[in-house]
């Protein structure tokens, strides 16, 4: 039998790990009852695919380290029953040239000496006749020549036939003296020796066959299995990327959905606060007996009520237009007289000084356009930019035409925006760090995104940190 130096996993090992990791996932299992946040069932589900993977994955290489090593015996035992067979083909054919020189009889009572004499010593009294005929036949021929190239030429034909061509050398021993008396090729140039047992060609020499491990013929052999379990792996790492995308996007939207909700609580609850706390001062008598102080007062409500009216019809409405409104309502006006409203309306409502300067070209004052997106779009720009700035801002409000568009522009000298949230910022509830320091809901340059689009148009935009930021709406030009 051929020997190898090969070392494979044992079994035990194998499923020892095997039986590690079902308890790990039994445990994750477990363990995600007790937790009720999405990001921590997240984690735990993360880490529950991995150890899937990894026993997947483990399952693989043990098999094909098994596959290989049951291919590799029984190539060994093919190599060494081939060998054999050349052997006995060798010494047939040597003795087929000995037939005209000698006989041999068998025949216990006849003293009479044949043609060689030849003697035996029994070492045992069960020798069968297919032996004693071995050790005849092979003491007939230990006087012909060695020929290890007819050996060498019977074995390889015989590895042809059965497609089993591998590098190997053949050794020829010296019984008596236990030396190498010939060889086909030296033995050290062969990678990852093999062997097998020595064949006994005659009484005097013996003969052995090293041979390189075949791993490129098993491989071969192996290619359908390893190439199915190769896609069998990339599946199941396409899923689990594909799967921790969905964990990390399910984490993201958690986080926005907190960010949206704490902003909401607060935007609504700062001005219906503000109402109730002076809605006592109204219902003091002291207080309400000046006149002038009360109608002030009321009037404090009533613009509380407003802006909290205010945003509530702002989520409504961006929520209702995003889902029903397809296209844009296109109808001829100045867009200058919008815009003029804006920056009176935000110039108000104010409470540190901002200067505007604006530059509009002839098309702006009759242009078609949606009457209700497209403004509420400007003044979502502009008020991002009075909010995000420091004590004085300067918002430069332009038009201009590029061929067949008509390109608005709203450029501020505030914050700017963090290089890294800049991919970022035109997605639903998306909050960039700055924003993170002021209160709102992370709608207004999403509803710009779609205002420009519902246009058929976009929305680009360059930001410096503590330079300002640069918005670019462009909408086809139509006049008409």
């Amino acid at each position: 039998m051929a020997h190898s130096n090969i070392t494979f996993i044992p079994l035990k090992i194998a499923l020892l790990g095997i039986f590690v990791i079902f308890v790990a996932i039994i445990v994750l299992f477990s363990t995600m009852k007790h937790h009720k946040k999405i990001s921590e069932k997240n984690l735990l589900l993360r880490w529950l695919v991995i150890a899937s993977v990894i026993i997947v994955v483990f399952f693989q290489i043990f098999s094909l380290i098994q596959q290989y090593k049951y291919l590799s015996e029984i190539l060994d035992t093919m190599l060494e029953g081939k060998f054999e067979l050349a052997v006995e083909t060798y010494r047939t054919s040597k003795l087929r040239n000995l037939e005209n020189k000698f006989s041999i009889e068998f025949n216990p009572e006849d003293k009479k000496e044949s043609t060689t004499d030849i003697k035996l010593k029994y070492k045992s009294d069960q020798l069968s006749f297919d032996k004693l005929m071995y050790k005849v036949t092979g003491l007939a021929i230990s006087g012909e020549k060695l020929d290890i190239n007819e050996l060498d030429s019977i074995y390889n034909s015989f590895l042809i036939n059965d497609d089993l061509q591998t590098e190997y050398a053949i050794i020829v021993y010296s019984i008596e003296a236990d030396s190498v008396i010939a060889q086909t090729a030296d033995i050290n140039r062969l990678k990852y020796q093999r062997f097998t047992d020595r064949k006994e060609i005659d009484n005097q020499r013996e003969a052995q066959v090293y041979f390189s491990s075949p791993v490129r013929f098993i491989f071969q052999k192996m290619f359908f299995y390893i190439a199915l379990s190769g896609l069998m792996l990339i599946a199941v790492v396409v899923a689990l990327v594909y799967q921790l995308k969905i964990i990390f996007k399910q984490k993201k939207i958690e986080q926005i959905r907190q960010d949206f909700t704490d902003s909401v609580v607060h935007e609504l609850r700062n001005p219906l606060q503000s109402a109730l706390s002076m809605t006592e001062l109204v219902e003091n008598e002291t207080f309400s007996q000046n006149a002038k102080r009360r109608n002030e007062v009321i009037g404090r409500i009533k613009g509380n009520l407003s802006n909290l009216n205010q945003l509530i019809n702002s989520l409504v409405e961006r929520s209702f237009s995003e889902n029903t409104q397809q296209e844009a309502n296109w109808q001829l006006g100045n867009l200058v007289e919008f815009i003029n409203e804006i920056i009176e309306n935000t110039t108000i409502l104010a409470n540190k000084p901002i200067r505007f300067n604006t530059k509009f070209t002839p098309e702006t004052f009759n242009l078609a356009f949606d009457h209700v997106h497209l403004p509420n779009a400007i003044k979502n720009l502009v008020e991002n930019a009075a909010k995000y700035s420091g004590d004085e801002v300067a918002i430069n409000l332009s038009t201009e035409i590029d061929g067949v568009f008509f390109n608005i522009i709203v450029s501020d000298n505030g914050f700017g925006i963090n290089k890294a949230d800049l991919p970022h910022i035109f997605t639903k509830y998306y909050r960039g760090n700055s924003a993170q320091k002021k209160y709102g809901f992370g709608l207004g340059l999403s509803y710009v995104r779609w205002v420009a689009e519902l246009h058929n148009g976009h929305v680009s935009v360059a930001s410096v940190k503590e330079k300002g930021s640069k918005f670019l709406i462009t909408i086809p030009l139509k006049t008409n």
